[in-house]
This record gives structure tokens, C-alpha cells and sequence, in this order.
């Protein structure tokens, strides 16, 4: 089987020559907005096409914080010579004239060059994976990195490119952007000895990163391939290639060898394709693409490297679509599902499956979905992207015969993304509100879109826990009343009304932890007990979880770490923290000193809460995004002020805010900065009670 980069390759050496099958595949229409139909807001009809000139091929495809595409690919001209491209495009799928020219850029690093894999770092910044090759000479892994407006940035090695030699001829199919900014690309080098596994790694300048492998290069001492890669949370690196048959390798952050994966760092499987793509679950499993009998197969792995026999029963997954299929990506939604897409006769073709490897039957037909962009042309979708609203594009070619191929797009209706925690949006308009408590009186004082409400629940000595409660998308009110030398209670009045009292749930000294932990839609009352490092979860479906998770001394940090819907336990330690999964499986990171205050939210908008912290002494804001490798640094506030983060412009990512003495200040993602008067310096921000 040929992977989805040596097909471009394989195109790219012979001057592009798209293949032509003759059989045409008949379109499957399905009802209107269900998952799978093409999104008809995008493009023509759902699809987009864009002509460099001559022969094109677009090889993957991101998706920007603001919503725009980016597809990187090759575009063949007859003078100077196959270049790399990358278009951009605006959220309807039209080109963006902002970036480069009318929305296209071409870029030649030697004789021939040929982009195979693309990545957005959290400043903006395009980062392509290349490769560049002389006229009589071998080829070398290349990167070229862009600014926002798709100028090459002469901060990275120069001038915008950075070449890497390891003595023979390589090429470097995938590239990715570590949490620390450093760049890794991953593919082969050949010569006398046969294919070896190649692996490069660059600092965030362009330069070769000596403390990987001692010069920033690795070939692994075994006939092998490597055709893509990804990094875990703890740095280390996963290649998915082929060593006889399909294969994952995992290195250490230093390169070596990591041998607690399968024994000695390297997985085989029976599949002899070679797997073509992989990608990572939350949960730290492994989930990668490969050809097996003309069909997809989907293969998933623990993290130790073994097969998971709870997908599919054997751990691999195999989809006819009747004819030659190939798959070339993967991608996971935020629920869970398994999306690979690749090429089903002439046409680009997407399956979707359950988290336990069956076919999604809401999936276009079988969980299949099949997309023609013209009678006789052949396409394929070399890339996938998950779009923050869950709209799922596909990228790659679309060509007809020897005579023209073009960058084809596809944009498909997916499911609607697992929403995170309510923020204190009282009115359920998708915003945060500006709420207060005011201990002396009593009194909830609530200012959002639907006017403003003042109600009288709970005494100054009450904790508060607001939450959903009954699922309907607005913030109701609660309490959590400690009763020294006694026991506690939740007094919970929903937003329709009904009120709730849960008598003797916890013992003074609990700490409130509300939280949906059995991902119905509502929120669950719970406590965390210092004394016994206990969970007592009281779930809204029925029955009592107790978990022990922590240690004395423990803040917990409850939050949806792993973009399902259900609440995870978490906890920080003085500057660590410590998050049980709630799909299995577990995640720690070193973020914060003593004496932070953990602010954990959702700052990027991919419905997973971000580890972050609010460093009072400095008024610095420290996000470590989930959906980037990239950290910031944000300065907002001073000692003295209580940090509110919360999405109050409506734009899906919670914004840096604190409240000082009555004035709500906010550092917006959509419309910037801006302070509001809501208030007086006694009360209680309703937000601070959603982080510890």
C-alpha cells in the first residue's frame, strides 16, 4: 500500500500524474444537516477547489483558532518547477485575500519542492513540513514557516526555511509542534543499506536541536519506514510506519528508545500496509490508519504499545466500500468518535466509527460517506480537520487524467461538539454573566442579556456551588451549607424553579466539587474529603461513586480535561497536577509554583479545559492549551484581584478576567479588552467559585 505521502510523492516525481480510474461511484444522498451530508454553507455546495496551475495536490489541512482553513500541498508548474502551496480560506470557503496572494502562496526551497505535512503554532505562525530536492542530487526534510499573512519569517533559520541533511536521500512525510515550540519531522532516509526510519528534531528558530540524538537527527538501525507522527503530552514521540508490517515506535523526549512501549519501544502488528497516519485519543491510546484487503483499516493501541482488544474485539477495525479504498488521515472528535479519510474509487471517502470501533450508523450510510467532485476525475482526502463547532473538513486532490489536478476541499456536517461546564450563563445564551453573591444580604445579583435579577438564596457562611443541575443549558443557583459538628447540605434552585435540598451529603471540612460526572447533561452534586483523599459523587442518572484519588494537602481541580462529557477528577499539588481521566487512563503535568492559583478553563475553544494557573504576585496569567504545543503568558491583573475567567463575549474560549472591588476587567478573544461595573468590593464574584 502507498501511503498518502508516497502517492504524493509518487505524483510529485512524475511530473503529478493524477490517476484515473473508470468506474464512477455513485453519489449517496442523505437528509439534510445530518451527520456526513456535505455542509452546503461552504464553498459550492460543500466543496471548494483552487487551481495553482498545471498539476496540484493539497496534502493536509489545518484549522485556525479563528476559523479559518489553511491546506498545504504541491503545486507543479512548468516553470520553476513543483513548488510547495498553501491557500487559505475564509470560514465559507472562499480564498482569504489577506493571505499572500488572493489567498494562495507558492514557495521553492530547490529544484523541486514538495510540502507533505502542515501545522498552526499558537501565535499563528504556518509551520510546513517539506521536501526539497536538487535537480541531479538527493533530497533533504525541509521546513518553511509563515507569518499569519503567509510571508516567509526570516526569525526561523533566516529566512523562512531550514534544510536538514542527513548524507543520503530523505523524505519527510509529517511533521509536528512539540508543547515547548520545538519542531519534529518524521519520514525516511535511504542509500545502500536499504529505508531506515528518519526522525529530525529543530528548535523554535530553525536550528537543529542537539539534545536529541546529539545533533538533532535519528535514523532507527532497522529496515524501516516512518510515514507519520505525534506527541504526546509528555513529549514523548510516536512514529507510525512499517518494519515489515505496520508499525508504531516511541522515542523519549532525547531520542532513545522507549523501551516501557512493548518491551523494547517498538509495536508490530500482523497488518502489512504500513500504517499511514496516527493520531491520539485523550486517554493516551493510539489510533492509526492502514490499508488491508483494498479496505480501510483502523487500528487502536494502549499505551503500552499492546492492541486493544476492546475496539472492534482484536483491536483493528477493517471497512469495505466494495472497490479499491486507501485511507489516508485520521482524526477523533471531542466525543470520542473515529473519523479516517482517503479515497474510494474516484471519489474522497470518510468513515466514521464508535468509540468501540463499530460503524456510526448516523454517519451518512453505515457510518460511510462518499464525495465526487467531477464524472472521470479521481480524489482523495489526504487530511482531516475537526472545526471547533464539530463541521469536519477534508483536504486533498481532485484531478483528471494528465491534463490538470487541483487542491479539493470538502466540508462535512459532523456532531455537535461536547460542551464544557456552564459558566455562570444564567440566561443560557452561550455567555458568561456578570453575577455576584452579597454575603450581608443574602442576594444573587445576576447581570446577562435577559436584563437583570437579584435573588435571595443562602446565608454569609454558605459556600457557593451554581451549576446545571437540570440540564438546560442556564446556571442555577446552589448553596453548600457546612453544619459544625454536624453534617452538610446542598439547597439547589433550578432555573425553572424547582428547588432541591440534599440533606447530610459530606462532613465539615468538605470541599465542594460539582461537577457532570456521569456526562448526562447535569450537574452532579459531590464533595472532596481532605481527611480521606475521598470523591463521594451523587449522580443525577442514580447511585453513589466514592473514589480515592489525591493526598493531604490537595487542592482539587475538577474539570473536562479530555473534551468528553464528563467531568474528571484532577488535582493540584503545589505546582503539579494530577488528572484521572474519566475515558480511561491518567495525565499529570508540571505547571505553577507554590502559591498560584489554578484557573483551569477552556482558553482555546476545543471543549477541553486548559491547565493554567494565575500567579497573584505578578498578575500573570500561565495557559498551557490543550490544542497547541504553544504557552502564553498573559499579564492581566495585580495583586489583590480575584481571577474570573469565563467566555463572555460568546465566542466558545473562556477569556483571562479578574474582579477588582466592584469592576469586572476582561481580556476578550473575540472582542478584547473592556471592564464592567457589577458589584462592591465585599461581595462574592460568582465565577471565583468554579476554581478553587
Amino acid at each position: 500500500m502507498q501511503t498518502k505521502h508516497e502517492l504524493n510523492h509518487s505524483l510529485f516525481i512524475f511530473g503529478l500524474m493524477i490517476l484515473f480510474f473508470i468506474a464512477a461511484f455513485p453519489l449517496v444522498h442523505a437528509q439534510t444537516a445530518a451527520p456526513g451530508d456535505l455542509d452546503t454553507t461552504f464553498g459550492n455546495g460543500g466543496k471548494v477547489t483552487t487551481f495553482f496551475g498545471q498539476f496540484n495536490g493539497g496534502e493536509d489541512v489545518a484549522v485556525q483558532a479563528d476559523g479559518k482553513i489553511v491546506v498545504a500541498g504541491v503545486a507543479s508548474l512548468l516553470a520553476p518547477g513543483p513548488q510547495i502551496a498553501v491557500a487559505r480560506y475564509n470560514a465559507d470557503g472562499s480564498l482569504d485575500a489577506s493571505f499572500g496572494t488572493g489567498g494562495r502562496i507558492t514557495t521553492s526551497v530547490a529544484h523541486q519542492t514538495n510540502a507533505t505535512s502542515l501545522a498552526i503554532q499558537t501565535d499563528g505562525r504556518i509551520v510546513v513540513g517539506a521536501v526539497a530536492c536538487a535537480a541531479l542530487g538527493g533530497c533533504d526534510f525541509t521546513v518553511i514557516r509563515y507569518t499569519v499573512t503567509g510571508a516567509l519569517d526570516n526569525s526561523f533559520d533566516g529566512d523562512g526555511k531550514a534544510v536538514i541533511d542527513f548524507g543520503s536521500h530523505e523524505w519527510a512525510y509529517d511533521a509536528a509542534v512539540q508543547p515547548d515550540g520545538k519542531i519534529v519531522l518524521a519520514g525516511i532516509t535511504s542509500s545502500s543499506a536499504g529505508g531506515r526510519l528518519a526522525l529530525a528534531r529543530l528548535n523554535s528558530n530553525g536550528s537543529l536541536d542537539s539534545s536529541f540524538d546529539n545533533d538533532g537527527r535519528l535514523v532507527l538501525g532497522v529496515d524501516s519506514s516512518a510515514s507519520a507522527l505525534t506527541v504526546q503530552t509528555d513529549g514523548k514521540i510516536i512514529a507510525a510506519g512499517k518494519i515489515g508490517n505496520s508499525a508504531l515506535v516511541r522515542f523519549h523526549t532525547d531520542g532513545s528508545l522507549d523501551s516501557s512501549f512493548d518491551g523494547d519501544g517498538i509495536a508490530i502488528t500482523s497488518g502489512p500496509g504500513g500504517y499511514a497516519e496516527v493520531t491520539l485519543q485523550s486517554d493516551g491510546k493510539i489510533v492509526a490508519v492502514s490499508q488491508a484487503n483494498n479496505s480501510f483499516a483502523v487500528a487502536r493501541h494502549n499505551s503500552n504499545g499492546s492492541l486493544d482488544t476492546t475496539f472492534g474485539g482484536n483491536g483493528t477495525v477493517i471497512t469495505s466500500f466494495g472497490e479499491v479504498a486507501t485511507p489516508y488521515s485520521v482524526a477523533i472528535q471531542s466525543n470520542g468518535k473515529i473519523i479516517a479519510g482517503g479515497s474510494s474509487g474516484n471519489n474522497f471517502a470518510l468513515v466514521r466509527y464508535n468509540p468501540d470501533g463499530s460503524p456510526d450508523a448516523s454517519f451518512g450510510t453505515g457510518g460511510k460517506v462518499t464525495t465526487n467532485f467531477g464524472s472521470y476525475y479521481y480524489g482523495a482526502a489526504s487530511g482531516l480537520a475537526i472545526q471547533p463547532d464539530g463541521k469536519i473538513v477534508a483536504a486533498g486532490f481532485w484531478g483528471f487524467d494528465f491534463k490538470e489536478s487541483y487542491f479539493a476541499i470538502a466540508r462535512y456536517i459532523g456532531d455537535s461538539p461536547v460542551t464544557n461546564r456552564k459558566l455562570f450563563d444564567f440566561d443560557g445564551d452561550g455567555k458568561s454573566d456578570f453575577s455576584v453573591f452579597r454575603p450581608s444580604e443574602g442576594n444573587w445579583y445576576v447581570r446577562s442579556n435577559a436584563g437583570i435579577s437579584v435573588r435571595t438564596w443562602g446565608v454569609a457562611s454558605d459556600q457557593l456551588v451554581p451549576g446545571d443541575y437540570d440540564g438546560d443549558g442556564k446556571t442555577d443557583l446552589g448553596i453548600f451549607r457546612p453544619t459544625p459538628g454536624d453534617s452538610t447540605d446542598f439547597y439547589i434552585i433550578q432555573s425553572n424553579g424547582f428547588v432541591f435540598s440534599f440533606y447530610s451529603w459530606g462532613d465539615p471540612g468538605d470541599k465542594p466539587v460539582t461537577g457532570d460526572y456521569d456526562g448526562d447533561g447535569k450537574d452532579d452534586i459531590a464533595v472532596f474529603r481532605p481527611t480521606e483523599n475521598n470523591w463521594y459523587i451523587r449522580k443525577s442518572t442514580g447511585g453513589i461513586d466514592v473514589r480515592n484519588y489525591g493526598q493531604a494537602g490537595d487542592v482539587p481541580v475538577p474539570g473536562r480535561y479530555d473534551g468528553d462529557s464528563r467531568t474528571d477528577l484532577a488535582l493540584y499539588r503545589n505546582g503539579q497536577w494530577l488528572i484521572k481521566l474519566s475515558g480511561g487512563g491518567t495525565s499529570s503535568a508540571n505547571w505553577g509554583i507554590p502559591g498560584d492559583m489554578p484557573v483551569q478553563a477552556d482558553y482555546d475553544g476545543d471543549n477541553k479545559d486548559d491547565v493554567a494557573v494565575w500567579r497573584p504576585s505578578e498578575g500573570i496569567w500561565y495557559i498551557r492549551r490543550s490544542s497547541s504545543p504553544q504557552f502564553d503568558f498573559i499579564s492581566w491583573g495585580q495583586p489583590g484581584d480575584i481571577p474570573v475567567p469565563g467566555d463572555y463575549d460568546g465566542d466558545g474560549m473562556d477569556d483571562p478576567a479578574i474582579y477588582r472591588n466592584g469592576t469586572w476587567y476582561l481580556n476578550q478573544s473575540n472582542f478584547g479588552l473592556g471592564s464592567t461595573e457589577w458589584g462592591v468590593a465585599s461581595d462574592i464574584p460568582i465565577p471565583s467559585k468554579y476554581i478553587p
